[in-house]
Order: structure tokens, then C-alpha cells, then sequence
């Protein structure tokens, strides 16, 4: 199957990727074509973008079970890894880096975690109690003053030249994570070069799976 022209990716990340020579994703300009260096001696095509699936809603609505990802995970040496646990697929490069499958690149419908309900469903009174809590906080320090000293904290992160360039990455100042406010949720707090601050709320996992 050949998907036409450039539909496959609508958000950017692909052209984005195959700039980054950290990330095994080319870009062949004849065939207009993305390949991931699945191993050192294999290239595959990919078809849709694993971030956003492209423009192809039907195929959006449904759940992958064309098992190619399964199939590039058993590759001894592939950058596809599979993590039993979150049933989760991604692609990892560099020192420790991950991008995860949002998307089959290959049938371009969405990827589910495997284990179904593996991740707690409903974590939104939690979030709204805790978003209300941080409500209006503008610094690492106001976050630390609201909900106390957190689980982990890293003191800096920076990005080259041509991530920046790239990415449009700014550096990370501090970065807080707190895994112990709440049941189902974790929270990580992180302070960027120029003052903007950035809260995630991330749903745990349920505990057993």
C-alpha cells in the first residue's frame, strides 16, 4: 500500500525527526518517503506518522491489529521496543530516548496499550483538585510551596544548537516530579529558559498490572 503524497503526517514530526540525526528516521526525496533504520542492516517505510496518524480519520477509529509493530519489537537489535507492563510500543535512540507509537505506522490506525485497562480511566478529580491547588503558580518555588518538597528533582536541562534549531526546544532550569499527591495521578513541574512554567498530569498506572 502507498499512501499518497504527504498526507501521512499533518503535525510536523516527521520532517521534524528526519532532520535530527540522533533519531534513525530518513526522508527520501525522490519518492517523497519516510524509512526508520529498524536495525543497523534494515530500513522499513513508514507509512503514517506514529504521532498523529495524519489525515486518515477512518483509519483513526479503529484499533491496530495489523501486529507490525509486534513483528519489528522481535528483531534482535530493533529500535521498536515493547514494554509489557504499559503495553506501550516506542522507539528508542541515543542515551535513554523514546518516542512513543500513538499510531501504526505501517496501517495507520491508533496503538492501545495491550493490557486494555492497564492505566486508571477516570484520574479527573484528582486533576481538577490538584489543578485548582496550582492554580495561578508561575515558578518552580510556588509549586514546591503548594504542595510541599517533591519525590525528585532535576536541576537542568539543555538542548544543543540543532535541537533547538530543530525542535524550537528552550532549556529546562528545574524540573520537579511528585509521585506521591495522589492516588492516580503524578505531576511533573518544569521551569524553561525565560521564566515559563510547565505542569503535566500524568494517570498511574493501576497498581498490579
Amino acid at each position: 500500500m502507498k499512501v499518497a503524497s504527504m498526507r501521512q503526517c499533518e503535525c510536523g514530526y516527521m520532517a521534524r525527526f528526519a532532520k535530527d540525526p540522533k533519531v534513525p528516521i530518513d526522508f527520501d526525496t525522490p519518492s517523497r518517503s519516510y524509512y526508520l533504520r529498524l536495525t543497523s542492516r534494515t530500513r522499513v517505510e513508514l507509512l503514517f506518522c506514529f504521532v498523529c496518524g495524519g489525515s486518515f480519520g477512518v483509519q483513526h477509529r479503529r484499533r491496530c491489529e495489523c501486529g507490525v509493530l509486534r513483528k519489528w519489537a522481535t528483531i534482535a537489535d530493533s529500535c521498536v521496543q515493547y514494554d509489557p507492563a504499559s503495553g506501550e510500543y516506542s522507539l528508542t535512540y541515543g542515551h535513554r530516548c523514546r518516542l512513543f507509537f500513538t499510531y501504526c505506522p505501517c496501517c495507520g490506525a491508533r496503538v492501545e496499550p495491550r493490557c486494555g485497562g492497564c492505566f486508571r480511566k477516570r484520574p479527573s478529580a484528582d486533576r481538577l483538585r490538584l489543578e485548582r491547588a496550582l492554580k495561578g503558580t508561575k515558578t518552580i518555588s510556588q509549586v514546591i510551596a503548594v504542595l510541599g518538597e517533591p519525590d525528585e528533582r532535576q536541576d537542568s536541562i539543555t538542548f544543543d544548537e540543532e535541537e533547538r534549531e530543530i525542535y524550537g526546544s528552550r532549556a529546562v532550569r528545574e524540573l520537579v516530579r511528585y509521585t506521591r499527591v495522589s492516588e492516580t495521578i503524578d505531576i511533573v513541574a518544569q521551569e524553561l529558559e525565560g521564566g515559563t512554567l510547565q505542569v503535566f498530569y500524568r494517570a498511574k498506572p493501576k497498581v498490579g498490572l
